[in-house]
């Protein structure tokens, strides 16, 4: 089968992908996902009861970019907070079994890891429940500062930081390190929330969604135009190269410094499970990036990543085998 038009070049990057080291900053969270089947209604209460089949630990989070990263061939080294509790010892062994060292993650004292508890009917493939056990109140500013410091004492392609709105992304952290990344010229890639913007710069690629992006902007999002403002806004308030807003079902839109903009339409195929998707679209586009590709070539590929990754049920992390037949099609 003849590969698409274009995408022989993307491809190629794809041989660059090994071996590329990529820094992954922020809230380092525990998906423990329950499997089982649903076939009658508890008598106790108006909810089904689950026969459970299986159980399945996942670096989520921040640690889902980095098992993306993993999947992807980079050379991934972690930084966060877990607690002292088996939630995290369970997140170390998730990361080792994918090839990543723990090192970097920080063991704080009365602050647990963050877990995500998730109930899923596998014959309708789709949750039931979730339960959270997390404290996110911001890291104390000696903790933020050490954390940054261990970053800083690396050298990397490239560093993404995934703020899940957790607590470790704080003011402290943010300022000890950007500057310092700006000033080596380290490409930064960062996943918002919306709740303390202003702390997102310099950075030199936002890949927010939708609504993140009308929430930060006050720009309600309708068409190419209030698309280029919102870009706009968010690249005065980062100082950085490009943005790369994700539609859903609509694709994403990259928009660079100095106004361009791009529309790249979804290739997902068929749609099971959105989880996790924002960490496949930011791991891959930060890693081909860092591989050499234009910012338009690296979104192209994103792209590719996400639709991959929506096709799954639960937190999975799309293979460069399966990007590059995908990109074969």
């Amino acid at each position: 089968m003849k590969t698409p038009a274009g995408n022989t070049h993307l491809l190629s990057l794809l041989k660059k992908f090994t071996g590329r080291r990529i820094a992954v900053a922020g809230d380092f969270m525990l998906d423990h996902f329950i499997w089982g089947r649903a076939s009658r209604l508890s008598a106790e209460a108006p909810v089904p009861v689950v026969e459970c089949t299986s159980e399945t630990y996942h670096p989520g989070g921040a640690g889902n970019v980095v098992a993306n990263l993993a999947a992807l061939g980079a050379i991934v080294s972690p930084f966060g907070v877990v607690g002292r509790d088996r939630a995290g010892q369970s997140l170390a062994r998730a990361l080792k079994a994918r090839g990543v060292a723990g090192v970097g993650l920080l063991a704080a004292g009365g602050r647990p890891t963050t877990l995500k508890l998730r109930i899923v009917e596998t014959g309708r493939r789709h949750q039931i429940a979730r339960v959270d056990t997390e404290i996110s109140t911001p890291l104390p500013a000696k903790l933020a500062h050490r954390l940054a410091a261990a970053v800083l004492a690396g050298r990397f392609d490239a560093v993404i930081v995934s703020d899940y709105d957790k607590g470790v992304i704080t003011p402290e952290f943010l300022a000890a390190l950007l500057p310092e990344l700006r000033r080596r010229r380290t490409p930064v890639f960062l996943d918002p929330r919306t709740r303390q913007p202003e702390i997102y710069c310099p950075i030199s690629v936002m890949t927010p969604n939708r609504g993140e992006t009308e929430r930060i902007t006050g720009i309600k999002i309708r068409d190419d135009d209030s698309l280029r403002a919102a870009g706009e806004a968010l690249l005065n308030l980062t100082e950085g190269l490009a943005v790369l807003i994700t539609l859903s079902d609509e694709g994403m839109v990259l928009i660079e410094s100095g106004g361009r903009l791009q529309r790249i339409p979804t290739v997902s195929r068929e749609v099971y499970d959105v989880t996790g998707a924002g960490d496949t679209v930011i791991a891959a586009f930060a890693l081909a990036y860092a591989a050499g590709a234009t910012l338009a070539d690296a979104a192209r590929i994103a792209n590719y990543a996400a639709g991959i990754a929506v096709g799954h049920v639960g937190t999975v992390a799309p293979t460069i085998q399966e990007l590059r037949d995908a990109l074969a099609v």
